[in-house]
This record gives C-alpha cells, structure tokens and sequence, in this order.
C-alpha cells in the first residue's frame, strides 16, 4: 500500500528489462497477455505501450502489430485516455542529458511521429508518460501534453539520488503536473 491507501499496480516494460527476458516472460511475470495492454480506471482508459526490436542493432520501436491493436483500442474506448511508454514519443531537447546527448538515436523511439499521429487523430489522448531520460521534461504537442518522469534514484552530482517524483492531480480532463522532492 501507497500512503495507507491500495492502489492498483501496473507495469510499463523498459530496455533494461528485455536485456535478459523476453516479451513473453516479461508478460507472463506482469501477468498480462502482452507487454502492452489497457485498463478502464477512475473514469479514464489507460494505454501501456511495449518497446521491441529484432535485434540489438536495432533501435526500440513499436511494433506493426501493436500499432494496428493501438489504432482499434483508441477507436473502442470513448473515455479520455493516457498512455504510458517507456521510451519518449516527444522531441524534448537532449543537449544538457550527459549520457543521451552523446548517443541520440538511443533516446526516442524510432517511430514516434506513427505513433503521435494516431494518438492526435484519436481526440482521446490527454497526457503521454514516459521514463528513460530520467530527467523531468513536459511540453504539449498538438494538445496532447507528454511528460517524462524523473528517475528517482538519478544521481544528484554528490552522489545521493535525486529523490524527484511526480504528482498529477486530475479533474475531468484538466490535468496538472507537479515535481515534487522527498523531505
């Protein structure tokens, strides 16, 4: 339990995790059918994308069938949605990222102006959270806002961890986001 309270967990699968285990494995542990999947909660529907590629060569994509499942989940739901992918699908700015701005094509997902464009042409998408830059960035990008996360445990430059995390207040679909830092 969170704060007294019980709140449901659910998983966003990252590239650390399929260094060693499968997208198969990896569901099973989550216990869902795929690394991607959806829930209705608290008046919103909920989208987890999963990354994949063929090979280590490769950059993380999402993947054909899954763009074709995103398409007709966002065409089923008729709730505002957010979605949740590992990787960044915006084009924040790199440069001041001390390891991402030395290797930019390991920062973003390798089709994420495929996977925008169907989220825009939806209406439905309110919000997109992201992790892997591990350092706090929002922007809005054609009315939907995406945020990446800061990474709790990042170093602060004196060796302690950063100890950011985010709150986000909801309300209808008004959305607001706050860094906040642990005491």
């Amino acid at each position: 339990m969170l704060f007294g309270k019980k709140r449901p967990v659910k998983h966003v699968v990252g590239n650390h995790e399929l260094t060693t285990l499968s997208r198969d494995q990896l569901a099973e542990i989550i216990g869902e059918k795929n690394i991607y999947y959806s829930f209705d909660l608290n008046g919103y529907h909920h989208v987890i994308l999963g990354i994949y590629r063929n090979s280590k060569d490769e950059l993380f994509k999402i993947d054909e069938e899954q763009i074709i499942w995103l398409k007709k989940n966002l065409n089923k739901t008729k709730l505002p949605t957010l979605v949740y992918c590992h990787y960044p699908l915006d084009n924040q700015n790199i440069e001041s990222n001390y390891y991402f701005s030395e290797r930019p094509d390991k920062a973003f997902i390798k089709n994420k102006e495929e996977v925008r464009s169907i989220m825009e042409s939806s209406k439905k998408v309110l919000a997109v959270f992201n992790g892997h830059l591990h350092f706090f960035n929002q922007e809005n990008i054609d009315g939907i806002i995406y945020v990446t996360v800061p990474s709790f445990t990042e170093n602060n430059g004196k060796n302690k961890p950063i100890a950011e995390y985010l709150e986000v207040e909801m309300e209808a679909n008004k959305i607001e986001i706050s860094v906040n830092k642990l005491a």
